[in-house]
């Protein structure tokens, strides 16, 4: 066997990472997080599973529900990276509504990965109501 061998090389790590607006955002707008890989995909691609989440704020009595105060476009659960991609974003949707609420933050989180290792499970972005 060759000391140099390459046979069994480190699949890529994949992390996810909030991408815009830079400046914050308010109800109706798109969210957008990216999903990025170290290395391109090989040769099988990636999957990575992921969930949607809101961090509720504590003095809040009304949870954020998905579907009524946001929604993935394209619908949640998995990206998938075909040989040589390396990045993908998600996109949610904010829903403006007339409910009196606390500014939210919305949470992508990395659940599993074939193909990678998580290198970052969360990215977050905050939402003016």
């Amino acid at each position: 066997m060759d000391n140099n061998s390459t046979e069994n090389p480190l699949p890529p790590t994949v992390q996810v990472s909030s991408v815009g607006p830079s400046s914050g955002t308010t109800e109706g707008n798109v969210l957008l997080f990216e999903i990025s890989l170290s290395a391109p995909a090989g040769e099988e691609g990636v999957r990575v599973d992921y969930t949607l989440n809101t961090v509720k704020n504590p003095n809040q009595s009304n949870p954020n529900i998905s579907g009524r105060d946001y929604a993935v476009i394209g619908g949640p659960g998995a990206i998938r990276f075909a040989k040589g991609e390396t990045t993908k974003i998600i996109q949610v949707q904010t829903f403006d509504d007339t409910t009196d609420e606390f500014d939210e933050t919305v949470s992508i989180r990395l659940t599993s990965a074939l193909g990678a290792l998580i290198e970052s499970g969360g990215g977050n972005q905050a939402v003016s109501t």
